[in-house]
């Protein structure tokens, strides 16, 4: 790993912010509050689920503030709270699903979040938080750096912004539009006509408007990566079309596969379905809300056999 969070991490942050080497009170507050705010997702959406867990852990502390333009230091809180779980091991896993997040930052990768958080239930509060740290520091220039025995600082990772555009095709969300409803999405019945020539000219016969009909989605069998579950009966789901993206929504399961294709959006949605199945069922009940025991409880009636 390049960086610790146990031993401490630097930012060096330049312009107009850090050009008398300080930092206003507020600024400081703002970047420790998101830093952290951060760590703790992370702990809570990637540490194992079967290991208690003490969120009081993951905190940060001010360990130090150095010139080179404004450079503060923050560190996991040495303020340890008992635990059974493994401190060391989870603090570990933070630190590097932390660093494999600024390695993206440092890249402007941050599209493949979605590969790192394939399901929305994490991958939105990661985003959200991610959003609000990596704009902390507004236009300044940061950088995640080491500062070697010679006081010489290197940069180790660059901190560029998420903005809001990436933002938006990294959340998955519903948005109810106000006003009047200019568009609809509608289904056709076309007739196909093929000539000698081998042209074939297409002429719509009915067309079905989403509020005289609604397209379902119903897998009896879901399919992810080497994985099929087998259900009892259908799941059916709607499938809209919402501007260039392909939605599945089971409004039963709280659950959203989107996409560009339509394969696009039922592989997600399968991902969305293998999540909740493993991570309701690897949680007691008293740690789930009555309406994810309901959830629960659904799923493993509708859930013949996983294969």
């Amino acid at each position: 790993m390049k960086i610790d969070l146990n031993k401490g991490i630097s930012f060096q942050i330049e312009g107009e912010l850090g050009k008398f080497h300080t930092l206003p009170v507020e600024t400081l507050v703002k970047i420790a509050e998101n830093l952290q705010d951060l760590l703790i997702t992370i702990a809570k959406s990637d540490v194992d689920s079967k290991e208690p867990i003490h969120l009081e852990n993951f905190k940060v502390e001010l360990s130090g503030f150095r010139h080179g333009s404004a450079v503060p230091e923050f560190v996991f809180t040495p303020r340890i709270q008992t635990s059974i779980g493994n401190i060391a091991k989870q603090r570990k896993v933070v630190n590097q699903r932390f660093e494999k997040l600024m390695g993206l930052s440092n890249k402007s990768e941050y599209l493949k979040i979605s590969d790192m958080y394939p399901d929305a239930m994490r991958r939105n509060e990661i985003v959200d938080k991610l959003y609000d740290f990596t704009n902390s520091f507004g236009n300044a220039p940061t950088a995640i750096v080491d500062i070697e025995k010679n006081k010489t600082i290197k940069p180790i990772y660059k901190i560029k912004r998420l903005k809001p555009e990436v933002k938006k095709l990294l959340i998955t969300e519903i948005v109810e539009l106000e006003g009047p409803v200019t568009e609809e999405f509608g289904v056709a019945k076309i007739k196909l006509t093929t000539n000698k020539k081998g042209t074939t000219k297409k002429k719509i016969e009915e067309l079905y408007r989403k509020s005289d009909t609604t397209l379902s989605y119903s897998p009896d069998v879901i399919v992810f990566n080497d994985k099929a579950y087998v259900l009892n009966f259908p799941l059916r789901s709607s499938l809209e079309k919402d501007n260039d993206y392909y939605v599945i929504h089971n409004e039963m399961l709280d659950i959203i596969g989107t996409g560009e294709t339509e394969d696009d959006a039922e592989k997600n949605f399968a991902e969305e379905f293998d999540f909740i199945y493993k991570r309701y069922n690897e949680l007691n009940d008293d740690q789930l809300s009555d309406k994810l025991n309901r959830i629960k409880v659904f799923l493993n009636h509708l859930v013949k056999s996983v294969e």
